[in-house]
């Protein structure tokens, strides 16, 4: 009877969380410009933007008609129907500028010329299928805040077969473009700063209860991890847990000695940071360490001097706050 009651409050809980996340949310109008194509403007492919706790919210849905011509494959004849999309964002007619090490370990999201613009997965689209992904809002931080005109440009280069299905066993492409499209629409980009942030060396515990020597798998060697950092968003829903930073890999160590100095892109609620250390694995997953959420209050020090933390297998973790809460835009 209790599992049965506390199952019950339990999805009335999820339920009231939804509605509330849905009356919180805000569905942007969007207008389809001159420039895309028939099956665009013959609502063949819809697109919903949603604006809900500082995420910009995403989703193309495509719905072809049966007599949308795939190219056939030059091995048996059949439609190559699996494709990606790209999503890229302009304003002003400009490219938007995003600060490239804000997603390090994502050029998904983050092209190497430090355009803000998305690669979809691949997916089959000869029956209706959906897209779908979610931007922080602090990738909008070269735009002044308060109502921007945002373009999107939506397009397809490929067609290929699913090599899984494939006789052949032979992926297979055709390079053409038939769906593109572009979007207007108006975005509230909210108050965006920087709180700059320094860390000067990482030591792991080595005792008892912990100790670096054996973390890898390593033949005549002492098995010493390859660590790095990550610097995330602290407890706080609206960020979501977008990473911000991930330092570059130190190689075979007991501690990391690397400095690394980091713009963290945040908003004005953002209460601090979450760090975590990390064992990089190159034939599996990476081995996580140790982590610790801290507010920005508690990283402050008179002198601006570096302070050390310890928390889980971590001795040491020396960091400082450079410049707090920098207006941006």
């Amino acid at each position: 009877m209790w599992v049965f009651v506390l199952s019950l409050l339990l999805i009335s809980t999820s339920c009231i969380n939804e509605w509330d996340k849905w009356l919180e949310s805000n569905y942007i109008e969007h207008e389809i410009i001159e420039e895309s194509n028939e099956i665009f403007k013959q609502g063949y492919i819809d697109i919903k933007l949603i604006e809900y706790n500082n995420i910009l919210s995403v989703e193309l849905e495509t719905t072809l008609s049966r007599n949308f011509k795939f190219p056939k494959s030059k091995f048996d004849e059949k439609p190559l129907t699996y494709t990606n999309f790209y999503f890229i964002f302009y304003a002003n007619g400009k490219l938007i500028k995003v600060d490239k090490k804000i997603f390090s370990s994502d050029i998904s999201i983050i092209s190497e010329e430090g355009n803000l613009s998305f690669i979809s997965k691949i997916k089959d689209i000869s029956h209706s299928n959906r897209f779908k992904f979610n931007i922080p809002m602090f990738v909008f931080h070269s735009l002044s805040n308060g109502e921007q005109e945002i373009e999107m440009v939506v397009f397809q280069k490929h067609f290929q077969n699913n090599i899984v299905f494939n006789n052949n066993l032979e992926k297979e492409f055709i390079d053409t473009s038939l769906i593109k499209g572009k979007v207007k629409f108006t975005l509230g980009v909210p108050k965006l700063y920087i709180t700059q942030i320094c860390n000067d060396s990482i030591i792991l515990k080595n005792d008892k209860t912990f100790s670096p020597y054996g973390m890898d798998v390593a033949f005549l060697k002492k098995g010493l991890p390859d660590i790095y950092w990550k610097l995330d968003y602290y407890k706080s829903e609206n960020e979501r847990g977008f990473r911000s930073f991930s330092s570059p890999i130190q190689d075979y160590v007991t501690m990391y000695t690397q400095r690394d100095t980091v713009n963290f892109y945040h908003y004005e609620n953002t209460e601090g940071i979450k760090l975590s250390v990390w064992d990089s694995d190159e034939f599996s997953k990476d081995d996580f360490i140790s982590s610790r959420s801290i507010k920005f209050s508690n990283l402050k020090s008179k002198e601006n001097e570096y302070i050390n933390l310890e928390f889980g297998n971590i001795t040491k973790f020396k960091i400082k706050i450079l410049n707090d809460k920098h207006l941006i835009n």
